[in-house]
């Protein structure tokens, strides 16, 4: 604790930063309740990243985006692009439903769910983090929380703007945005490109990185955004393509046969009506997922997903300070995969929802209730709920939430392609709780989980050589099974954001400190038990920005129990210049691993030395 806390003296801290908290505080939020509210009648424990914080801090994709957020933490299999497992709260990748302007951006064809790897910063007016139990909400895919990631709208009359972006590992960014708004119609589109020669994503700890073949990769996001008014309603629209080839190493460092191909495409239409109290909306979302292992000798060739949502709700404001959202869903998933021998097999999924939510807020005190019913086709039909309280004055905060969740397997765990399959595997259910109290600059959140039937990958002992294709048929008796017994999650959150208005900076830091376990009692893989990020900004001359930030990862293993490569105790520092050459256009310049830290965020895969980044941004 005392190298935490020199490391936040001296590092002179922040994480998602927001340039003035009461204006952060006063943002409207639509994922906590599918309905809009300020930020003070949240029961949630929530995070905003807003568009102002992301300009600021030039991110590259969403996952450095999120590292800075309290509770998320995540291991990466090498460089950008690479793949990744986000941690919610200790809570894995495929617990969190990951939203794109409302659509849902889960794979089922992918043990993962969502695919941060290609995640990429576009034109992002905001990022909305629900932390806990969601489920009585949103469904399935949220039971460590929900993530949203609202794109820019048009803005009135036309407009456009520009950025391009160059810098270490040959790395180059572009990106465009063209829009047009008047009183009855708008639209907007964008589009985005990254190339890197990137680094090579196998290395040996402790040898230079550049001794081995580069593993290179491109992204191409494109999102589209509209909506025209019908009479005395609203049609709205839009849509987000990424096209992504990311080369990899299976075999050893230097392989150079390996890719994957991906093409995600997400689609939304909408009709909102009002009339009275009634904010009626019926929605129509689809997703689909494709990608293509280039190269690869054994196991999976192509792996297809497919999700379908169809929602209709009606936002009732029955009093002055009280909201309720009743509402059914529809919603249809598929996977399918393709093997190297061309044998193909798939799965589907039905679930019909329905879902009721009130909120009331008076006096600083905000209530929330939300109960779900979802009747699956392959598994047992579940109730889930939430409720939640908060009380907030100008100095004092105090929030309690409680909820439970459903987590579904994801089709591909069932189907197994690698291994055996299990049609024999079950659902997790989540039981969760958080307790907020905060005072003027600071805030602490302890929060618990309990997890039953977690789902894990049994190996029956077995033990594989990864170097060596022959010894792949020892899995074959593998498969993704239940665990018995309870496993435990908890931990705390501190967090700090604090104005200093006589040197004109803000200084912001939380520190995450967790316990995860499953029901063996043995401390989860890849779960740093402490992590610390810490970011001083400073705006103190006239169209110039500094900031300055640390980003700690305390101790965690690569196995369960404490076992194999440890892969935390390290600190990366990065810092940021901004100048504003006039009111439409920027040049900034960031340096990431400031001090050239060696480090492994997943044992055997390699990350970034010092790496150096400068570019502009303009609008027209």
């Amino acid at each position: 604790m005392k190298k935490l806390l020199s490391i936040a003296v001296v590092s002179a801290l922040a994480a998602q930063v927001s340039l003035n908290a009461q204006e952060e505080n006063k943002t409207m939020i639509i994922t906590a309740t599918k309905a809009k509210q300020e930020q003070s009648e949240i029961t949630a424990n929530t995070t905003i990243i807003t568009s102002e914080t992301i300009k600021n801090k030039h991110y590259t994709d969403i996952t450095e985006l999120l590292s800075d957020v309290s509770g998320v933490t995540f291991s990466r299999n090498g460089g950008i692009g690479r793949n990744v497992d986000l941690f919610l709260r200790g809570m894995g990748s495929n617990r969190t439903l990951v939203l794109i302007d409302g659509i849902r951006f889960q794979d089922p064809s992918s043990t993962a769910g969502a695919d941060f790897a290609n995640l990429m910063i576009t034109d992002i007016e905001k990022v909305e983090i629900i932390k806990g139990a969601q489920s009585g909400i949103w469904g399935a895919d949220a039971a460590a929380g929900v993530i949203n990631i609202i794109t820019k709208k048009a803005k009135d009359g036309f407009s456009s703007s520009a950025n391009i972006e160059y810098g270490s590992y040959e790395t180059k960014k572009y990106g465009a945005n063209l829009g047009y708004k008047n009183e009855k119609f708008d639209i907007k589109i964008g589009a985005s490109k990254i190339e890197s020669d990137g680094f090579s994503a196998q290395a040996p700890k402790g040898e230079d990185i550049g001794d081995y073949e580069d593993d290179g990769y491109e992204n191409t996001t494109i999102n589209l955004k509209g909506g025209v008014t019908l009479g005395d309603g609203r049609l709205e629209g839009a849509y987000t393509s990424i096209d992504a080839l990311g080369e990899y190493d299976s075999s050893s460092p230097d392989d150079d046969t390996m890719k994957s191909d991906t093409k995600d495409n997400l689609y939304t239409a909408a009709y909102l009506y009002s009339i009275g109290v009634n904010k009626i909306k019926v929605q129509n979302s689809v997703s689909t997922f494709k990608r293509d292992e280039i190269g690869t000798s054994w196991g999976v060739k192509l792996f297809e997903g497919d999700t379908n949502t169809i929602e209709l709700s009606d936002e009732i404001a029955y009093t002055n300070n009280g909201t309720l959202i009743i509402g059914a869903s529809n919603e249809s998933y598929k996977a399918k995969y393709e093997d190297i021998s061309g044998a193909k097999n798939s799965m589907t999924e039905k679930n019909s929802a329905i879902f009721i939510t009130n909120t009331n807020s008076f006096g600083g005190f905000a209530i929330s209730e939300s109960l779900r019913q979802d009747n699956y086709d392959n598994f047992d039909n579940v109730i889930t709920g939430k409720i939640g309280a908060k009380y907030t004055n100008s100095d004092w905060l105090f929030g309690a939430n409680y909820g439970t969740a459903y987590n579904a397997p994801n089709l591909i765990q069932i189907l197994n392609p690698w291994a055996s399959p299990n049609t024999n595997l079950e659902p997790e259910t989540v039981k969760s709780y958080d307790i907020q109290i905060g005072y003027d600059f600071l805030t602490v959140t302890y929060f618990w989980q309990k997890v039953e039937n977690l789902v894990f990958w049994n190996d029956n002992g077995t033990v594989v050589d990864w170097s060596d294709y022959s010894t792949y048929g020892n899995m074959y008796d593998d498969f993704y099974d239940n665990g018995n017994g309870t496993s435990t999650i908890k931990g705390y959150e501190i967090e700090l954001k604090k104005p200093l208005p006589l040197i004109s900076s803000h200084l912001s830091a939380n520190y995450t400190a967790l316990d995860a376990r499953n029901s063996d009692g043995e401390f989860l893989l890849y779960r740093p038990k402490e992590q610390l990020d810490a970011s001083f900004d400073f705006y103190g001359i006239d169209s110039l920005h500094i900031g300055a930030k640390a980003h700690y990862v305390g101790e965690r293993y690569e196995k369960d129990d404490e076992q194999g490569a440890q892969t935390g105790k390290y600190t990366i520092y990065s810092t940021v210049a901004n100048y504003d050459i006039n009111k439409n256009t920027r040049v900034y310049a960031k340096i990431e691993n400031l001090t050239d830290v060696e480090y492994q965020i997943a044992s055997g895969y390699a990350a970034s030395e010092r790496a150096f980044y400068a570019g502009i941004d303009a609008s027209f």
